[in-house]
Parts: C-alpha cells; sequence; structure tokens
C-alpha cells in the first residue's frame, strides 16, 4: 500500500528533476559566466547562440572551441527509503563569425541547446528508468548591419539522440532493456539587435518551435523569445540582463515505448526566465559573475536558480581562454498528506565546468 501511495505521489508532483524544461543555456564559458544575459554584446562568435544580430559588433573575426562538464544529482526519498543517482555529461560546442564587410557578417554555431539526463528509481511495477534525450544545433547565420540597427537571421538543423534504460527487479532477478537512436528535424530563428550608444544595447532573439520524429521518440520543442539588455556602468564594469519565454506547455520529448507517468519530458506549463550578470575588465583579464532564476514547468512551479562565476585572460591579441563554473539549486519537490506527512520528497541539484579558447583573426 505504501508503495502504491508512493507511486501516486510521483505522478502527483510531476518533473521534480525536469522543472525548468529542457533548455541548456550553458552554450560557451563566456556565455555561461554571465548567465546568457549577454545577448545585447558581442564578445565572441559564441554570441550567435543567443543573439545572431549582435555578431555585426564583432571587430575581428572569432573562432571559439567551448567544452563543458555538466553533472546532475537527484536524492529521493520515499517513505524514508533513500535512493541518489548521479549523471555527468562531456558537452562540446563550436563557434565561427566573420565580418564579410562592412554591413554583413556570418556565422556558424554547433551547441547543444536541449538537454536532460533524467534517472527515477523503481516503484512497485514500475522499473528504474534512465531518459537522456540531447538535441544539438546546427545554426549557420547571418547578419546585416545598418546604422545602429543590425538584422539577423539563422536556419537550424536539429540533431536528435536518445537513450532509454529500463531494469526491472523481482523475484526471478533483475531484466536490463535498452533503447537508443538518433532522428533530426529543423528550426531556425530571427533576431535584432540596437546600440543606439557606446555605453547602451538592446537585443531580441525568437527561435521557432520544432518538431520531429521517429519510430521510438518524438521531440516537440517550443518557440523561445529572449530580449537582452547591457549597460556599461563605467569604463571597466558592466552590467547584462536578460528575459525568456519559453513555450513548454504540452511540449516536450515523447518516447513510444515509455509512458512518461511522472511528466518528467512534457510541461505543464509555460517557463519564464530571469538573468542578471556583471563584468569587470581588468588589462587583459575579465572577471564575471551571473544568476539566473528558471520558472519550473511542473505542476507545483517555482524557479530553479543557477549561480556562476568566470574568468577569461587575454595569452596574446589573437588568443583568449576562459574557465566557468556554475552551481545549480533546484525547488525542492514535495508530496504530503492532508495531516501534513511527507510522503515523497526529491532534490535536484547540477553543477558543471566549462573551458573555451577563442581565437580572433
Amino acid at each position: 500500500m505504501k508503495r502504491l501511495a508512493a507511486l501516486l505521489a510521483l505522478v502527483v508532483i510531476s518533473a521534480p528533476i525536469n522543472a525548468t524544461g529542457l533548455n541548456f543555456w550553458e552554450s560557451s564559458s563566456n556565455n555561461s559566466a554571465l548567465a546568457s544575459a549577454n545577448g545585447a554584446v558581442a564578445q565572441d562568435a559564441s554570441i550567435i547562440a543567443l543573439n545572431p544580430a549582435a555578431m555585426t559588433q564583432l571587430q575581428d573575426n572569432s573562432f571559439v572551441v567551448n567544452a563543458t562538464y555538466y553533472s546532475v544529482s537527484t536524492d529521493y526519498n520515499i517513505f524514508g527509503q533513500t535512493s541518489d543517482y548521479q549523471q555527468a555529461d562531456p558537452i562540446p560546442a563550436m563557434f565561427a563569425a566573420n565580418k564579410l564587410n562592412q554591413h554583413w557578417s556570418s556565422g556558424v554555431a554547433i551547441y547543444s541547446r536541449t538537454a536532460a539526463d533524467i534517472s527515477i528509481p523503481q516503484i512497485a511495477v514500475l522499473p528504474e528508468t534512465r531518459v537522456r534525450p540531447i538535441v544539438v544545433s546546427f545554426a549557420p547565420s547571418i547578419a546585416y548591419q545598418w546604422q545602429q540597427f543590425s538584422f539577423g537571421g539563422s536556419v537550424e538543423y536539429l540533431y536528435g539522440d536518445y537513450q532509454l534504460t529500463q531494469n526491472n527487479c523481482g523475484l526471478l532477478g533483475c531484466r536490463e532493456s535498452s533503447q537508443q537512436g538518433n532522428t533530426g528535424g529543423w528550426s531556425g530563428g530571427l533576431s535584432a539587435h540596437w546600440a543606439p550608444s557606446a555605453q547602451f544595447s538592446v537585443g531580441l532573439a525568437h527561435k521557432f518551435a520544432s518538431h520531429f520524429q521517429d519510430e521510438l521518440i518524438e521531440f516537440d520543442l517550443p518557440q523561445i523569445t529572449s530580449a537582452f539588455v547591457s549597460w556599461q556602468v563605467s569604463e571597466r564594469l558592466s552590467w547584462h540582463n536578460s528575459f525568456s519565454y519559453s513555450g513548454w506547455q504540452g511540449k516536450g520529448v515523447r518516447y513510444n515505448n515509455y509512458d512518461d507517468l511522472f511528466g518528467l519530458l512534457v510541461g505543464v506549463h509555460n517557463s519564464n526566465r530571469f538573468a542578471s550578470a556583471v563584468e569587470y575588465q581588468g588589462n587583459r583579464w575579465s572577471l564575471k559573475g551571473g544568476v539566473s532564476w528558471d520558472e519550473a514547468i511542473d505542476l507545483l512551479g517555482g524557479f530553479d536558480a543557477r549561480y556562476r562565476l568566470g574568468l577569461s585572460y587575454d595569452l596574446s591579441n589573437n588568443w583568449q581562454i576562459g574557465a566557468t563554473a556554475f552551481y545549480e539549486d533546484y525547488a525542492k519537490k514535495s508530496f504530503k498528506t492532508d495531516t501534513d506527512i511527507t510522503l515523497v520528497t526529491v532534490q535536484n541539484r547540477g553543477k558543471g565546468l566549462a573551458l573555451s579558447i577563442n581565437y580572433r583573426y
């Protein structure tokens, strides 16, 4: 009976680890350090992941290689029985931006904009399950600058890689099954940038919804709209802010052979994201820090906080290196009875380290 109650509890609390949807905002060391709030200021080619129109502001061509080591842990407590899961994945990315002439710039980005690696324990007849959908974006982009304004467009090919592993243990032992594969589809985006002065700039970006599938999985990804504002407070200090809206309601990832009773992969409602970051520039180095709040898309709601700190250093006029560490504190999920007895609690935390090399030429 207790196991049945726990099962019902998990169904009710829904999406604990997937609280903020499947958006992955850690596209590069620079973007991660600034909480991806820096879409109104172009500092290297990774601006393409946030606002392609802003790459017209780059004074030099830029080529960025980035690797992010990302780890998520999940702690379950079901009627006093605890189980801990931890998954870690290296996530590479590459960006290139070229200034074609006075007005035109082009670029390409290869990065992960959608990712999840979720594990849940075995409960009653439901097997222990791990789902890992990852979407990599290949996005050639172009931008045109006219006076203080820039406009950009991107075409995205989305490569979806997925895995579903289940382990069902009973009196006769354990039986494991696994499915994996890949599929792909198309999307795109529009963006704009306005720099009325050297100290103030604004950016807007919109990524279109995308839908693609194969015989095992369906990717139904939402549209994402972002607004960015940056202000150079002093010669060395800058302040970046952003707001993003993701239409996750009814959107997500659906496995054809997995019922997803817990609502781990599909949003119950849409998500707002707020981010703010500051940057202090020295002679050859730059110290960056940011924080973001992502609205949960599950039934219980709440906001998940992410904290970041990064440093970049110019080795020469052409070479720059960067490193960023971040920590994620997800809203705690719990289910209680009418008499205030806690049946189930789920706590998720994440951390990561991003390293990048930027070559300017």
